[in-house]
C-alpha cells in the first residue's frame, strides 16, 4: 500500500490514474537486496559523472578539502523495465530506498552530510528501458595530500576517488567520464577565495584484492592557488626588510655605537618571523645575519687597530687603496699607551690622522663591496623566488595524488 501511495504522488500521467496500482504490482517481485547481476548474470555497469564541484575550504595543514558535489550513477535494471505504451509514461519516480543501488562510494570520504537529508528523500528516475538514474548532493570532506614546495605559486591534485571493494568488476563495474559544464556557458567546477578549479581529470586504477580485480575511478580536481595576497603582504615587506637590514647593518658606526647592530638585528628576526614563506624566509633571513655579523665585527673589532696596524694586502688589492703617507717607525703604540696620558706630539697626530684616513677608505669599500653583494643576492633571491610562477604547470599524474 505504501509503494501505491508514493506512486501515485510522484507518477507524471494524472490521465491514466489505473497505471498506478498496475506499476506497484510490477514491484512486488521485487527484491532490493540482490544486484541485477543475479536476474540475468550480466556485469552491471554504472556510468558515473560528477556534474558540479565547488571548493569550500582546502585544509593544509590537516591535509583535507571541503566540497559540495553532486554525483549521478546511472545502471540497466532490467527487473524495472516496463511498457511504456501499456502504462502510459516514459518514466516514473520512486524513493532510492526502494530500488537496489551501486555498492560504490567515495574512498578517500571523511566525513559527509548529505544534502537532501535522509536515503528516502532521495528519488530515483526509472526509464522503460529500466535505466535508473541516482543523483545524490553532498557537503564532503576528503582527505587531500597538500604539496607546498612551490607555494604560493602552487598547484594542487585533491581527488575524489570511487570504488566498490566488495563487488568484483565482472559483477558490477564503474564507467565515468567528465561532464564539461564549462561548454555550456557557466563554470560547474568552483574554486574559492584562495585557490581557482584549474581543470578536472579522470583516470582509474586496477588493484587485487583477494585474488579479484577491483578498480579505483578517481577524479582529480586541479586547484591552483591566487598568489597576490602573499605577494603584497608577505614577500614584497619581506624584500624591503631585506635591503632596509642591509644597509643599516653595514653603515659606518663607532665602536661604542655597535650595540645599535644588535637592537637592529632583533628587530628584523622579529619582523621576519611572523610570516614564514618557506625557503625564501630563512634565505633572506640568513642574509640579513651575516650583514649584521659583519657589521657587528667591523665596528666591534676592527676600529681599535685602525691606529696601530695597517690594513693587510689583501684588503689593500681588493680596496684598491694605497698605503701612501703609512709611516710604521712612529712609536704610535708608546704614544697612545703612555703614563700620564702623554701629551702626543705634533707629528704623531698627523700620522695617526693619515692612519685613521687610509683605514676609513679600507672599510668604506669593503662595506660597499659587501653592501652590493648581499643586495645583488636578495634580488636574487626575490627572482628566484618569482621562478616558479613563469614555468608551465607541472602535469598531475595518479601516482602523484593521494586517495
Amino acid at each position: 500500500m505504501n509503494k501505491i501511495t508514493l506512486l501515485s504522488i510522484l507518477f507524471f500521467n494524472p490521465a491514466t490514474p489505473q497505471t498506478y496500482p498496475r506499476l506497484a504490482d510490477s514491484l512486488k517481485n521485487y527484491d532490493k537486496r540482490f544486484s541485477p547481476f543475479y536476474y540475468d548474470r550480466k556485469t552491471v555497469t554504472v556510468n558515473l559523472i560528477i556534474p558540479y564541484i565547488i571548493l569550500l575550504i582546502v585544509k593544509e595543514n590537516e591535509s583535507r578539502a571541503e566540497w559540495i558535489l553532486s554525483y549521478e550513477m546511472r545502471w540497466i535494471d532490467p527487473r524495472l523495465a516496463f511498457n511504456s505504451s501499456e502504462y502510459g509514461a516514459e518514466h516514473y519516480f520512486i524513493p532510492s530506498s526502494e530500488v537496489w543501488k551501486p555498492r560504490s562510494f567515495i574512498y578517500n570520504l571523511v566525513d559527509y552530510k548529505d544534502a537532501s537529508g535522509e536515503d528516502v528523500n532521495n528519488d530515483v528516475k526509472v526509464n522503460a528501458s529500466g535505466e535508473v538514474s541516482f543523483r545524490r548532493t553532498l557537503f564532503a570532506n576528503c582527505m587531500c595530500e597538500v604539496h607546498v614546495e612551490n607555494f604560493p605559486f602552487d598547484t594542487q591534485g585533491c581527488v575524489i576517488t570511487f570504488t566498490n571493494p566488495t563487488n568484483p568488476i565482472a559483477e558490477e563495474r564503474i564507467q565515468a567520464s567528465i561532464d564539461n559544464f564549462r561548454e555550456r556557458g557557466y563554470s560547474a567546477y568552483t574554486g574559492n577565495t584562495e585557490f581557482a578549479f584549474s581543470n578536472i581529470s579522470l583516470t582509474v586504477l586496477h588493484t587485487q584484492i583477494l585474488g579479484e580485480r577491483q578498480e579505483m575511478t578517481i577524479f582529480v580536481a586541479h586547484l591552483k592557488r591566487y598568489p597576490n595576497y602573499y605577494i603584497l603582504i608577505v614577500v614584497m615587506p619581506t624584500f624591503a626588510i631585506g635591503i632596509i637590514a642591509i644597509t643599516g647593518a653595514l653603515l659606518p658606526v663607532r665602536g661604542e655605537e655597535s650595540g645599535d647592530i644588535i637592537e637592529l638585528a632583533l628587530a628584523t628576526i622579529l619582523a621576519l618571523g611572523l610570516a614564514w614563506l618557506g625557503f625564501y624566509i630563512i634565505f633572506v633571513l640568513a642574509e640579513t645575519c651575516l650583514a649584521f655579523a659583519i657589521g657587528y665585527i667591523k665596528g666591534r673589532y676592527i676600529c681599535p687597530m685602525m691606529d696601530t696596524r695597517p690594513p693587510r694586502k689583501f684588503l689593500l688589492k681588493m680596496t684598491r687603496v694605497s698605503l701612501e703617507g703609512w709611516n710604521s717607525d712612529v712609536d704610535l703604540k708608546a704614544s697612545i699607551k703612555g703614563n700620564n696620558g702623554v701629551i702626543e706630539r705634533k707629528e704623531v697626530k698627523e700620522q695617526l690622522k693619515i692612519n685613521r684616513h687610509i683605514w676609513g677608505q679600507v672599510r668604506y669599500r669593503v662595506s660597499l663591496i659587501i653592501f652590493v653583494v648581499l643586495q645583488l643576492f636578495n634580488a636574487l633571491l626575490l627572482l628566484a623566488f618569482f621562478i616558479p610562477s613563469w614555468l608551465p604547470e607541472a602535469e598531475i599524474r595518479p601516482y602523484q595524488v593521494s586517495f
